[in-house]
């Protein structure tokens, strides 16, 4: 069996047993409109971000098999939420010393789907950890104003008055805090998961002069399943007036709904949401500005400015 398995790997062109091997870390960018998150699913027919990498890496014969690559990513997204600088890092076949290196960018993008694209990468010691070895992860929430709420668009109408309130009410999430009523919990998974998170920074601005569009900027160590979505939530409740400012800080200090129940509020949808990037002390991938501009050049002839990814680079 050993041997039909040896002559298997020279007919491919490639023996396993010989190929030099290295740790890269390599930076995404996507839009999720399409996709199921970027988790792989073993069911082929859900499609998701890591599930086309791992296609292209196979076609391209960059890694021998899912299960020996160890692919790790920085930040995990949901279904429909986009990416200017995620991040995975994996084990691939690199080229003879004695040869030009591989062009790991240009020969992943010559496969990958249009909309997910590498924008850079680089080769990273072998123990690296795309997820843990992260320093802090920024988000960028984009959202209309004065926007009257659709069935495809589904962002509620906030007065442009009502954006410096929600910058103020923002800032009380800054700090080390319990987020359990700020995150969709996973009890069925993660019995023993901590809700404990840091939040460096949270601004929520005008992006354009005519204050047509907001977007809020995110900086934190890590961040919880829906956690971004639900913060969002809550500031959009405070920024229709619906709810006081201090209800933040409640929730907050109230953890276990004592002495403030539960509230009723909408977490905000996926369009507006983006992993803008993420940092690392060891490593800083510049990003490849040729290969975001034609990434974005395509979004924008797509028309798929409902995903507000046509902002990114603004």
């Amino acid at each position: 069996m050993e041997i039909v398995g040896k002559k298997r790997r020279r007919e491919l062109g490639i023996d396993w047993s010989l190929v030099d091997i290295s740790r890269f870390l390599l930076r995404i960018s996507y839009i999720g409109t399409n996709y199921f998150g970027i988790a792989f699913q073993k069911d082929d027919k859900i499609p998701t971000i890591e599930g086309e990498i791992y296609k292209a890496l196979l076609q391209l014969r960059l890694i021998k098999d899912i299960d020996s690559c160890d692919l790790v990513r920085c930040g995990r997204t949901d279904r429909g939420v986009h990416s200017a600088g995620n991040y995975i890092s994996v084990n691939l076949r690199t080229r003879a010393k004695n040869l030009e290196p591989y062009n790991y960018m240009e020969m992943l993008n010559g496969v990958l789907p249009w909309d997910i694209r590498v924008i850079g990468y680089c080769e990273v010691r072998p123990d690296f950890s795309a997820r843990f070895d992260c320093e802090y992860r920024l988000y960028k929430y984009f959202f209309p104003l004065n926007h009257e709420r659709t069935k495809i668009s589904k962002f509620p109408k906030i007065p442009p008055e009502q954006v410096p309130l929600m910058n103020v009410a923002a800032k009380q999430f800054l700090g080390t805090h319990d987020y359990r009523r700020f995150c969709k919990m996973d009890l069925k998974n993660r019995k023993n998961q901590t809700y404990i998170r840091t939040i460096y920074e949270f601004d929520i601005n005008f992006v354009d002069e005519n204050r047509t569009f907001a977007v809020a900027t995110i900086k934190g160590s890590a961040f919880l399943w829906h956690q971004v979505r639900l913060m969002m939530g809550i500031l959009f409740e405070i920024g229709q007036q619906k709810f006081n400012p201090e209800v933040i800080t409640q929730m907050l200090t109230d953890v276990e709904q004592k002495n403030i129940a539960e509230l009723s509020f909408q977490m905000a949808t996926e369009l507006g949401l983006v992993l803008w990037d993420c940092v690392f002390k060891e490593y800083d991938i510049q990003c490849n500005t040729n290969s975001l501009k034609t990434f974005l050049d395509e979004s924008e002839s797509l028309k798929l400015k409902a995903s507000l990814y046509s902002f990114i680079g603004s």
